[in-house]
Protein backbone atom coordinates (compact mmCIF):
# COMPACT_ATOMS: atom_id res chain seq x y z
CA UNK A 1 0.00 0.00 0.00
CA UNK A 2 2.75 2.43 0.93
CA UNK A 3 4.45 2.07 -2.44
CA UNK A 4 1.27 2.73 -4.42
CA UNK A 5 0.26 5.59 -2.13
CA UNK A 6 3.63 7.32 -2.58
CA UNK A 7 4.26 6.64 -6.28
CA UNK A 8 2.97 9.29 -8.76
CA UNK A 9 2.78 6.59 -11.41
CA UNK A 10 -0.21 5.15 -9.53
CA UNK A 11 -1.46 7.46 -6.77
CA UNK A 12 -3.10 10.04 -9.05
CA UNK A 13 -5.51 7.36 -10.35
CA UNK A 14 -5.73 4.76 -7.58
CA UNK A 15 -6.88 5.77 -4.12
CA UNK A 16 -4.89 3.69 -1.65
CA UNK A 17 -5.06 4.19 2.14
CA UNK A 18 -2.11 6.03 3.64
CA UNK A 19 -0.09 3.85 6.00
CA UNK A 20 0.94 5.63 9.20
CA UNK A 21 2.90 2.83 10.84
CA UNK A 22 3.47 -0.89 10.55
CA UNK A 23 5.43 -3.71 12.10
CA UNK A 24 5.04 -7.20 10.63
CA UNK A 25 6.98 -8.96 13.38
CA UNK A 26 5.72 -10.38 16.66
CA UNK A 27 8.54 -8.69 18.57
CA UNK A 28 6.88 -5.32 19.17
CA UNK A 29 4.86 -3.64 21.91
CA UNK A 30 1.59 -4.89 20.45
CA UNK A 31 2.89 -8.47 20.51
CA UNK A 32 1.58 -9.11 16.99
CA UNK A 33 1.97 -7.84 13.42
CA UNK A 34 -0.01 -4.65 12.75
CA UNK A 35 -0.71 -1.93 10.20
CA UNK A 36 -2.16 1.46 11.10
CA UNK A 37 -3.71 3.01 8.01
CA UNK A 38 -6.03 5.75 6.90
CA UNK A 39 -9.79 5.12 7.14
CA UNK A 40 -11.50 5.02 3.74
CA UNK A 41 -14.92 6.67 3.64
CA UNK A 42 -17.52 4.98 1.45
CA UNK A 43 -19.42 1.75 1.10
CA UNK A 44 -18.94 -1.85 0.03
CA UNK A 45 -21.24 -2.59 -2.91
CA UNK A 46 -20.57 -6.31 -3.14
CA UNK A 47 -23.76 -7.38 -1.35
CA UNK A 48 -26.05 -5.02 -3.23
CA UNK A 49 -24.42 -5.20 -6.66
CA UNK A 50 -27.04 -7.56 -8.11
CA UNK A 51 -29.81 -5.13 -7.15
CA UNK A 52 -28.20 -2.09 -8.82
CA UNK A 53 -29.55 -0.70 -12.07
CA UNK A 54 -27.79 -1.59 -15.32
CA UNK A 55 -26.28 1.89 -15.49
CA UNK A 56 -24.98 1.64 -11.93
CA UNK A 57 -23.46 -1.79 -12.62
CA UNK A 58 -21.70 -0.38 -15.66
CA UNK A 59 -20.34 2.49 -13.58
CA UNK A 60 -18.92 0.09 -10.98
CA UNK A 61 -17.47 -2.16 -13.67
CA UNK A 62 -15.67 0.58 -15.57
CA UNK A 63 -14.32 2.16 -12.36
CA UNK A 64 -12.66 -1.12 -11.36
CA UNK A 65 -11.37 -1.65 -14.90
CA UNK A 66 -9.64 1.73 -14.74
CA UNK A 67 -7.82 0.67 -11.58
CA UNK A 68 -6.81 -2.56 -13.31
CA UNK A 69 -5.37 -0.81 -16.35
CA UNK A 70 -3.31 1.61 -14.25
CA UNK A 71 -1.81 -1.34 -12.37
CA UNK A 72 -1.16 -3.09 -15.70
CA UNK A 73 1.08 -0.40 -17.14
CA UNK A 74 4.80 -1.28 -17.28
CA UNK A 75 6.15 -1.52 -13.73
CA UNK A 76 9.27 0.14 -12.36
CA UNK A 77 10.57 -3.21 -11.12
CA UNK A 78 12.52 -5.72 -13.21
CA UNK A 79 11.89 -8.94 -11.28
CA UNK A 80 8.88 -10.97 -10.14
CA UNK A 81 7.68 -11.13 -6.54
CA UNK A 82 6.07 -9.21 -3.72
CA UNK A 83 6.81 -5.53 -3.07
CA UNK A 84 8.84 -4.80 0.07
CA UNK A 85 10.58 -1.85 1.71
CA UNK A 86 13.78 -1.52 3.73
CA UNK A 87 15.87 1.42 4.93
CA UNK A 88 18.79 0.25 2.85
CA UNK A 89 17.02 -0.60 -0.43
CA UNK A 90 13.77 1.37 -0.35
CA UNK A 91 10.97 -0.31 -2.29
CA UNK A 92 12.05 -3.49 -4.04
CA UNK A 93 10.77 -6.90 -5.11
CA UNK A 94 11.35 -9.97 -2.97
CA UNK A 95 9.85 -13.39 -2.51
CA UNK A 96 6.38 -14.19 -3.77
CA UNK A 97 3.63 -13.65 -1.16
CA UNK A 98 3.33 -17.15 0.32
CA UNK A 99 5.00 -19.19 3.03
CA UNK A 100 6.48 -21.59 0.46
CA UNK A 101 8.48 -18.88 -1.36
CA UNK A 102 12.11 -17.96 -0.90
CA UNK A 103 12.98 -14.38 0.12
CA UNK A 104 14.59 -13.37 -3.19
CA UNK A 105 12.62 -12.25 -6.27
CA UNK A 106 12.30 -14.35 -9.43
CA UNK A 107 13.90 -13.60 -12.75
CA UNK A 108 11.14 -15.33 -14.75
CA UNK A 109 7.63 -16.67 -14.30
CA UNK A 110 8.90 -20.17 -15.14
CA UNK A 111 11.28 -19.97 -12.18
CA UNK A 112 8.36 -19.05 -9.91
CA UNK A 113 6.22 -21.92 -11.24
CA UNK A 114 8.97 -24.48 -10.74
CA UNK A 115 9.60 -23.42 -7.14
CA UNK A 116 5.88 -23.57 -6.36
CA UNK A 117 5.63 -27.07 -7.82
CA UNK A 118 8.75 -28.22 -5.98
CA UNK A 119 7.41 -26.89 -2.68
CA UNK A 120 4.19 -28.89 -2.87
CA UNK A 121 3.08 -30.37 0.44
CA UNK A 122 1.42 -33.28 -1.30
CA UNK A 123 -1.78 -32.81 0.73
CA UNK A 124 -4.24 -34.17 -1.79
CA UNK A 125 -5.29 -37.25 0.16
CA UNK A 126 -3.88 -40.76 -0.14
CA UNK A 127 -6.32 -41.62 -2.91
CA UNK A 128 -4.96 -38.87 -5.16
CA UNK A 129 -1.34 -38.55 -4.05
CA UNK A 130 0.04 -40.58 -6.97
CA UNK A 131 -1.89 -38.54 -9.52
CA UNK A 132 -0.78 -35.31 -7.82
CA UNK A 133 2.91 -36.20 -8.05
CA UNK A 134 2.53 -37.28 -11.68
CA UNK A 135 0.61 -34.15 -12.66
CA UNK A 136 3.04 -31.82 -10.92
CA UNK A 137 6.00 -33.50 -12.57
CA UNK A 138 4.39 -33.08 -15.99
CA UNK A 139 3.47 -29.48 -15.27
CA UNK A 140 7.08 -28.78 -14.34
CA UNK A 141 8.19 -30.16 -17.69
CA UNK A 142 5.72 -27.87 -19.45
CA UNK A 143 6.72 -24.59 -17.76
CA UNK A 144 9.14 -23.57 -20.50
CA UNK A 145 6.34 -23.90 -23.08
CA UNK A 146 4.38 -21.14 -21.33
CA UNK A 147 7.05 -18.45 -21.34
CA UNK A 148 5.04 -15.30 -22.24
CA UNK A 149 6.16 -13.69 -25.52
CA UNK A 150 6.38 -10.04 -26.46
CA UNK A 151 4.23 -7.56 -24.57
CA UNK A 152 2.72 -10.34 -22.43
CA UNK A 153 6.12 -10.75 -20.74
CA UNK A 154 6.29 -7.17 -19.50
CA UNK A 155 6.02 -6.80 -15.74
CA UNK A 156 3.15 -5.01 -14.03
CA UNK A 157 1.52 -4.90 -10.60
CA UNK A 158 -1.28 -7.32 -9.77
CA UNK A 159 -3.68 -6.62 -6.90
CA UNK A 160 -4.32 -10.39 -6.56
CA UNK A 161 -7.97 -9.99 -5.48
CA UNK A 162 -9.40 -7.09 -7.47
CA UNK A 163 -13.06 -7.66 -6.65
CA UNK A 164 -16.04 -5.47 -5.77
CA UNK A 165 -15.68 -6.43 -2.10
CA UNK A 166 -12.22 -4.83 -2.01
CA UNK A 167 -13.23 -1.52 -3.55
CA UNK A 168 -14.98 1.30 -1.67
CA UNK A 169 -17.43 3.60 -3.50
CA UNK A 170 -19.21 6.87 -2.81
CA UNK A 171 -22.90 7.53 -3.57
CA UNK A 172 -22.03 8.48 -7.16
CA UNK A 173 -20.37 5.10 -7.76
CA UNK A 174 -16.90 6.60 -7.88
CA UNK A 175 -14.07 4.79 -6.14
CA UNK A 176 -12.93 6.32 -2.87
CA UNK A 177 -10.41 3.59 -2.05
CA UNK A 178 -9.02 0.18 -2.91
CA UNK A 179 -8.11 -2.15 -0.03
CA UNK A 180 -6.64 -5.61 0.65
CA UNK A 181 -3.20 -5.15 -0.90
CA UNK A 182 -1.59 -7.82 1.27
CA UNK A 183 -0.74 -10.10 -1.65
CA UNK A 184 0.01 -7.47 -4.30
CA UNK A 185 2.83 -8.62 -6.52
CA UNK A 186 4.86 -7.89 -9.63
CA UNK A 187 4.08 -10.40 -12.39
CA UNK A 188 4.02 -10.61 -16.20
CA UNK A 189 0.97 -9.13 -17.92
CA UNK A 190 0.20 -12.64 -19.20
CA UNK A 191 -1.01 -13.73 -15.74
CA UNK A 192 -2.45 -10.37 -14.64
CA UNK A 193 -4.73 -9.60 -17.61
CA UNK A 194 -7.89 -11.27 -16.37
CA UNK A 195 -11.39 -9.92 -15.99
CA UNK A 196 -12.61 -10.27 -12.37
CA UNK A 197 -15.04 -13.04 -11.49
CA UNK A 198 -17.62 -10.38 -10.60
CA UNK A 199 -17.98 -9.52 -14.28
CA UNK A 200 -16.54 -12.30 -16.42
CA UNK A 201 -19.77 -14.30 -16.79
CA UNK A 202 -21.88 -11.30 -17.80
CA UNK A 203 -21.34 -10.52 -21.53
CA UNK A 204 -22.36 -6.87 -21.19
CA UNK A 205 -20.22 -6.15 -18.12
CA UNK A 206 -17.21 -8.12 -19.35
CA UNK A 207 -17.35 -6.23 -22.66
CA UNK A 208 -17.57 -2.91 -20.80
CA UNK A 209 -14.65 -3.92 -18.59
CA UNK A 210 -12.51 -4.79 -21.61
CA UNK A 211 -13.39 -1.51 -23.34
CA UNK A 212 -12.52 0.54 -20.26
CA UNK A 213 -9.17 -1.31 -20.07
CA UNK A 214 -8.07 0.15 -23.42
CA UNK A 215 -5.45 2.87 -23.00
CA UNK A 216 -2.68 3.50 -25.52
CA UNK A 217 -0.75 5.72 -23.11
CA UNK A 218 -0.65 2.98 -20.46
CA UNK A 219 -0.03 0.30 -23.12
CA UNK A 220 -3.11 -1.70 -22.16
CA UNK A 221 -5.64 -3.23 -24.54
CA UNK A 222 -8.76 -5.37 -24.43
CA UNK A 223 -6.77 -7.82 -26.56
CA UNK A 224 -4.60 -8.54 -23.52
CA UNK A 225 -7.48 -10.51 -21.96
CA UNK A 226 -7.90 -12.78 -25.00
CA UNK A 227 -4.16 -13.29 -25.44
CA UNK A 228 -3.63 -14.25 -21.78
CA UNK A 229 -6.31 -16.94 -21.40
CA UNK A 230 -4.10 -20.02 -21.75
CA UNK A 231 -1.27 -18.58 -19.65
CA UNK A 232 -3.71 -17.78 -16.85
CA UNK A 233 -5.19 -21.29 -16.92
CA UNK A 234 -1.71 -22.72 -16.48
CA UNK A 235 -0.64 -20.19 -13.85
CA UNK A 236 -3.77 -20.50 -11.72
CA UNK A 237 -3.55 -24.27 -11.63
CA UNK A 238 0.07 -24.24 -10.43
CA UNK A 239 -0.46 -21.45 -7.91
CA UNK A 240 -3.67 -22.98 -6.55
CA UNK A 241 -4.08 -25.70 -3.90
CA UNK A 242 -2.64 -29.18 -4.34
CA UNK A 243 -5.99 -30.95 -4.28
CA UNK A 244 -7.06 -29.07 -7.43
CA UNK A 245 -3.94 -30.28 -9.26
CA UNK A 246 -4.85 -33.87 -8.36
CA UNK A 247 -8.21 -33.74 -10.17
CA UNK A 248 -8.71 -36.40 -12.83
CA UNK A 249 -9.77 -33.89 -15.47
CA UNK A 250 -6.54 -31.97 -14.83
CA UNK A 251 -4.68 -35.13 -15.86
CA UNK A 252 -6.67 -35.18 -19.09
CA UNK A 253 -5.85 -31.50 -19.72
CA UNK A 254 -2.15 -32.06 -19.08
CA UNK A 255 -2.16 -35.01 -21.50
CA UNK A 256 -3.84 -32.75 -24.04
CA UNK A 257 -1.16 -30.11 -23.54
CA UNK A 258 1.60 -32.67 -23.98
CA UNK A 259 0.07 -33.89 -27.25
CA UNK A 260 -0.44 -30.34 -28.47
CA UNK A 261 3.20 -29.39 -27.96
CA UNK A 262 4.35 -32.67 -29.50
CA UNK A 263 2.43 -31.73 -32.67
CA UNK A 264 4.02 -28.29 -32.48
CA UNK A 265 7.46 -29.85 -32.69
CA UNK A 266 6.31 -31.71 -35.80
CA UNK A 267 5.27 -28.46 -37.44
CA UNK A 268 1.51 -28.90 -37.23
CA UNK A 269 0.95 -26.37 -34.43
CA UNK A 270 1.95 -22.74 -33.91
CA UNK A 271 5.58 -21.64 -34.02
CA UNK A 272 7.73 -20.97 -30.99
CA UNK A 273 7.52 -17.40 -29.76
CA UNK A 274 3.90 -16.93 -30.82
CA UNK A 275 1.11 -16.26 -28.34
CA UNK A 276 -0.47 -19.50 -27.17
CA UNK A 277 -4.01 -20.01 -28.41
CA UNK A 278 -5.18 -23.51 -27.70
CA UNK A 279 -8.02 -25.06 -29.71
CA UNK A 280 -11.49 -24.99 -28.17
CA UNK A 281 -11.49 -28.69 -27.28
CA UNK A 282 -8.28 -28.32 -25.27
CA UNK A 283 -9.58 -25.27 -23.43
CA UNK A 284 -12.78 -27.18 -22.69
CA UNK A 285 -10.79 -29.87 -20.86
CA UNK A 286 -9.37 -27.20 -18.52
CA UNK A 287 -12.84 -25.86 -17.79
CA UNK A 288 -14.59 -29.21 -17.49
CA UNK A 289 -15.52 -28.75 -13.85
CA UNK A 290 -15.77 -24.96 -14.06
CA UNK A 291 -13.46 -22.18 -12.98
CA UNK A 292 -14.39 -22.27 -9.31
CA UNK A 293 -12.39 -20.75 -6.44
CA UNK A 294 -10.39 -23.94 -5.90
CA UNK A 295 -8.59 -23.38 -9.18
CA UNK A 296 -8.26 -19.66 -8.86
CA UNK A 297 -4.84 -18.15 -8.35
CA UNK A 298 -6.68 -15.04 -7.25
CA UNK A 299 -10.05 -13.39 -7.21
CA UNK A 300 -9.66 -12.17 -10.78
CA UNK A 301 -9.37 -15.56 -12.38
Amino acid sequence: MQYLHSCPKYNKDIKVPKVYAWDLSHDNKAGAPYILREVIEGKDLSREFDSLTDAQKLAVTTEIARVHKVLSQPAEFNSIGGIYWSHKRGFHTGGYPGNWSRSEPYSSIEELWREKLDSSTGHAGKEYSGRLVRNQCQLRNLTSKFSPPGRLSRLCIQHFDLAIRNVVFNDNFKITGVIDWEYAQVVPLAVAAKIPLDFVNDPVLSSAYATAFNDAKLETSHQDFDDSIDYIHFHDLIMGPDHATAKKYVSNWIEGLTSYFARQQNGSAQCNGAILRFPAELRALRRLEGEGPELAGNGCS
